[in-house]
């Protein structure tokens, strides 16, 4: 239960101490052996997908022609101020956790049973690059938790990031268009967003099929294609999704749409039409717009929730010159490059592995490495390294692992960032490490137990009772906590203890009347030591006086022709001086919402709200809803209306 890995070192070589996701990280189109089909630009769709029977085969790409040509690039992580890059942020569940096997903080999107939106927002290309780009590529990780459901209506799954351009926000000459039922006609707009469904949606594909969603003015229709993938994602895993859009050529069938599952391409769509004549100022990408979205009109099952991980964003200002930056074409080798995993001797603390290069392929570029990690674990770390440009065997030692413990390894050749050759996967348990007389005698082993527990409505606190330190001055103290829902643990203290004794430590920024798990732990590094027994309490429920709950009611509507002004009632802001009052509204068809609003509210009392730029003669359902943030804290009830003529 490690929470960071342990530093690994190497007998014969510099130790490369580094997480799969990272070491992957450039390889976008190395292994693009994939079938290609083609179509006409009548149907403005090449689409690499299930039931297709065009094929033809296409060569590898060099990555480095096509990413390192972008005119602009940017790497949003969710360490520190990751939300400075967003914008018409609402809905939805979110928080950051270290509690998964990438580094850093990883965006948590989380869906209440029955709910829609986990989260939606913008990244918008005018404000943080200064123009709309003709072509752009976005990477980023995301991981489903073993046990995730899909609703049994429709596809069953959720909306998650794309590009777009549908100018539904801000002021526009154009839209909006190309989203929520609005078809793309080639002057209102676009997206491209990605979806994930039930397997028995996608040809058998699981358990987390993948499609799109993509709204063109070619035959895109009412909702867009939706185009399945080729290929799905595990759970429990980290997946890389790559995505590449081009805007059309204005007035002519050359746009194009490509996904990438971890490096593989999964859809392609070839003679896209976005714009028309003249619209080539007008629309391009204007956003990455990262919604996550249940539905469909189906909403989430249970509660449950996803990771989302190292936004990275290469733009072009003008379409590439070579459509798709394909780059130029790598030559083939008469003999592929090949290695096997030999011959493992298992320590204590490390392993010795033989690693035999069978062939290099006539390259003079391979480098050889050995990956390991812990059996269960996701990701894999690396050690060696060594530039290999003939056949043979190579030794390499990695240390420092903990004893006792199954590892699985094998020897990989690769050349740069991409992996060309593995050999096969041996697992191995390194031996128990027997203690001295010395060290053992007079010393209990390090325990602790988990003590009385304070709670409040949004925090606890907790008392850690260290029981032994074991002759030991190494030890930190913390106390582990989680929703009783989730696998993962988050943790706050850390403080080094040498002495048995008690020591209070308070938890804050809990969800009020929520369940929650906690425990005392004693760690050294990154090894967990000694765990108290789980306690299970409630937040808000203390016997404290609690304060009114914030509340909102949805008032008259006085309605125009492409307008209508609403009251909202604030009826409490249970003392919370941080509620944002918004306007949600929607065309009655309509799944999603859209916001009007976002004003601070401190008191209660009622205000009156315009939403302007409606359809006449439409019917739309509003309601009054209180926010903090992201999270939804009260909605009024819908009210139908439609507009004038």
């Amino acid at each position: 239960m490690a929470r960071d890995r342990p530093v690994l070192s190497n007998s014969s070589s510099t130790a490369h101490n580094s997480d799969e996701t990272d070491r992957n990280e450039d390889k976008l189109l190395d292994r693009r052996s994939y079938l290609k089909l083609s179509g006409t630009a009548a149907t403005a769709v090449t689409a690499l997908g299930l039931g297709s029977n065009s094929a033809s085969a296409s060569a590898g790409t060099d990555p480095a022609a096509y990413l390192d040509s972008a005119d602009d690039y940017n790497h949003v992580s969710f360490d520190g101020n990751w939300k400075q890059w967003f914008t018409n942020t609402h809905g939805g569940y979110t928080s950051t956790t270290t509690n998964h096997s990438r580094d850093g903080n990883a965006l948590r999107v989380r869906w209440p049973a029955g709910e829609y939106y986990g989260a939606t927002m913008e990244y918008l290309m005018e404000q943080n690059h200064g123009y709309q780009p003709d072509a752009g590529h976005v990477r980023y990780w995301v991981y489903f938790p073993d046990g995730w459901q899909f609703d049994s209506a429709g596809l069953g799954g959720t909306k998650l990031p794309g590009f777009a351009g549908t100018y539904q926000t801000g002021n526009h000459d154009i839209g909006p268009g190309g989203y929520g039922g609005r078809p793309a006609d080639g002057t209102n707009g676009w997206s491209a967003r990605i979806f994930n469904c039930r397997p028995d949606r996608a040809g058998g594909q699981g358990p987390i099929a993948l499609g799109s969603q993509v709204y063109h003015a070619g035959d895109g229709g009412q909702h867009g294609a939706h185009p399945k993938w080729n290929g799905a994602l595990e759970t429990g895993t980290w997946h890389r999704i790559d995505q590449y859009v081009e805007m059309n050529t204005p007035g002519q069938t050359d746009g194009a749409y490509r996904t990438w599952i971890d490096g593989d391409l999964a859809l392609e769509m070839e003679g896209l039409y976005f714009r028309d004549a003249g619209y080539g100022d007008l629309i391009g990408i204007q956003t990455l717009w990262a919604m996550f979205y249940f539905g469909g009109d189906w909403g989430s099952p249970v509660d449950q929730h996803m990771l989302f991980d190292d936004v990275k964003l290469w733009l072009w200002h003008d379409r590439p010159e070579t459509t798709g930056g394909s780059g130029g074409q790598r030559e083939p080798v008469d003999e592929a490059a090949s290695v096997t995993t030999g011959a493992v001797d298992v320590g204590a603390e490390s392993v010795t592995v033989e690693a035999n290069v069978e062939s290099v392929g006539g390259r003079d570029d391979l480098e050889l490495w050995i990956g390991y990690r812990e059996s269960g674990d996701s990701g894999w770390m690396w050690t060696g390294g060594d530039a290999v440009s003939g056949t043979g065997s190579h030794t390499y030692t990695v240390s420092g692992l903990s004893t006792g413990t199954t590892y699985e390894l094998r020897a990989e050749l690769w050349v740069g960032s991409n992996d060309i050759d593995f050999g096969k996967i041996e697992t191995v348990t390194t031996g128990e490490e027997t203690a001295s007389a010395d060290d053992s005698e007079g010393n209990d082993e390090a325990s602790v137990a988990t003590g009385a527990v304070d709670v409040g409505a949004d925090s606890v606190t907790v008392e850690a009772d260290v029981v032994s330190v074991g002759g030991r001055d190494d030890l930190e103290l913390w106390i582990g906590y989680r929703e009783s829902w989730e696998d993962g643990w988050a943790w706050t203290g850390g403080d080094r203890v040498s002495d048995a004794g008690d020591h209070t430590i308070t938890v804050d920024g809990l969800h009020e009347a929520v369940e929650y798990e906690l425990r005392a732990e004693l760690w050294v590094g990154s090894d967990d030591i000694d765990f108290g027994e789980i306690e299970t309490v409630t937040t808000g429920e203390n016997g404290d006086e609690v304060a009114e709950e914030p509340a909102v009611e949805t008032g008259s509507v006085d309605t125009g022709a492409e307008s209508f002004r609403v009251e909202a009632d604030v009826v409490s802001v249970g003392g919370r001086d941080d509620l944002e009052l918004w306007i949600g509204y929607r065309e009655s068809w309509e799944n999603g919402w859209a916001w009007t609003g976002g004003d601070i509210v401190s008191d209660s009392g009622t205000q009156a709200l315009t939403v302007d730029g409606l359809h006449q003669g439409t019917e739309y359902e509003l309601r009054a809803e209180l926010w903090v943030g992201f999270d939804d804290i009260d909605f009024g009830e819908i009210v139908t209306v439609t507009t004038g003529r």
